[in-house]
């Protein structure tokens, strides 16, 4: 959608594609201005605008020969416009205007030249916003390049250097090992509600906030309800919000939940071990891998399985059939995708012993950790780092305040180990957006 859309607007006063970026300069302010597209969804571009007096962002949305306004974030949250709320109308003869409820626009100038520092440029567009209260803020867009000078006069800042093409992709120089991964529940608080835009936002404030990838943990009983029927508009606006932010995910599809089975009922008294077992789990992961799995970069089967199996010893070998079969569907899935189970942090002495057949097959060991104490104090570091001593096999990479914390496992039989480095949100899933 992206790219059809940058070929549409090719000739345009404004092209877009995720990646440009436009950067203006002022003889009279030090502080230069930048137009920079970071994500698109559904169509809609965000635009992120720094200036010296605000940062803002906007959902734009081009059209043939225009661009609406779907969004707006001038710092205070973000303000969904109107279904076809006009910005630009690069298709408006000189002279003709139009309204919304930000105010008035109008088409001041065309054509026009305008001389800036990254060189001439001719057939240009001269839009003046007068908002509500009459202020005015002028704007000057050259065919196919984009915005070419902001404001007027000798203060108006001019365009210095522009992309509008995506810059490909660096070579990676970080290895797993070496980047400490974070990420964050960011809840719309219960007076923003719980929108799409809401939740958009507060996913902006995580990235913001350092984090760096998205954690999701549905049960498969809420992924598949019923045998066979699957609902997964929340995965999909995950998978969603993840792109934008360019995050990769850590999904843990919770089998296991626990101290109970979060299976559907079709298959609830199933044996772990039945081959049916890892046919169904392998169609719901097939699933998840047409929506959006090229994101899923961990995944995680059961959720403090230990919970659910200290009390089932004999389900253990049943639940390691199940692995076995359908941990090599998931790495066929998912490209590149780490497999694990997670646990529990007071289950790391039993880690080498009865969940071992488990474990063994794990690329890496999931740990549930909840620092804080019942009056909501946090508990001494030095309490989790001698517990974390009490298995030689493990070496913790770093420990998320929130509550999970991963690390990559070391055994004799597993080859050279590094560190993942990983620290993930909250185990459970307590809140609506895992960012």
């Amino acid at each position: 959608m992206i790219h059809a859309f940058a070929m549409m607007l090719a000739a345009s006063h404004w092209p877009m594609q995720v990646g440009g970026r436009w950067e203006m300069t002022s003889a009279f302010n030090k502080k230069p201005m930048v137009f920079e597209v970071t994500g698109e969804l559904n169509g809609v571009f965000r635009v992120r605008w720094e200036n010296p007096w605000v940062q803002a962002e906007f959902g734009f949305k081009p059209a043939a020969g225009r661009v609406d306004l779907a969004s707006l974030d001038m710092g205070q949250g973000i303000f969904a416009m109107p279904e076809g709320t006009v910005y630009f109308d690069f298709e408006k003869p000189e002279g003709g205007s139009w309204s919304n409820a930000l105010g008035t626009i109008t088409v001041v100038g065309k054509p026009r030249a305008v001389q800036t520092p990254s060189g001439k440029y001719e057939n240009c567009i001269e839009i003046r916003a007068r908002d509500t209260k009459g202020s005015d803020t002028f704007w000057t867009f050259a065919p196919g390049v984009g915005p070419v000078r902001f404001g007027q006069g000798r203060g108006a800042f001019l365009l210095a250097n522009y992309r509008v093409e995506q810059p490909a992709p660096a070579a990676p120089t970080v290895s797993a090992g070496s980047k400490r991964w974070i990420a964050i529940d960011a809840n719309p608080p219960p007076n923003e509600g719980y929108s799409r835009a809401s939740k958009e936002n507060r996913a902006k404030m995580a990235r913001q906030a350092g984090a760096n990838f998205l954690y999701y943990a549905p049960k498969w009983n809420e992924l598949e309800p019923s045998e066979g029927r699957y609902q997964t508009a929340e995965l999909e606006e995950r998978f969603a919000v993840a792109q934008q932010n360019g995050w990769p995910v850590a999904l843990n599809i919770r089998t296991v939940d626990t101290n109970q089975r979060s299976m559907p009922g079709a298959y609830a008294r199933w044996d772990f071990g039945d081959p049916k077992t890892a046919d169904r789990l392998t169609a719901l992961l097939r699933k998840v891998a047409e929506l959006g799995g090229g994101q899923v970069r961990w995944l995680t089967i059961g959720n403090e399985a230990n919970d659910y199996f200290k009390s089932r010893k004999g389900e253990i070998r049943g639940y390691e059939q199940l692995l076995r079969r359908v941990i090599p569907a998931a790495r066929e899935l998912f490209p590149g995708v780490e497999v694990s189970v997670n646990f529990t942090w007071y289950a790391m002495g039993d880690l080498s012993r009865d969940y071992k057949p488990l474990v063994s097959l794990c690329d890496f060991v999931s740990l549930t950790y909840y620092p804080l104490n019942a009056d909501l104090t946090f508990r001494p570091p030095g309490k989790r780092t001698a517990t974390s001593r009490t298995w030689s096999g493990m070496r913790v990479a770093s420990v998320c305040s929130c509550r999970r914390w991963a690390t990559r496992r070391r055994t004799r039989s597993h080859r050279r180990a590094s560190r993942l480095n990983s620290s993930h949100g909250c185990s459970r899933r307590c809140g609506r957006i895992q960012a």
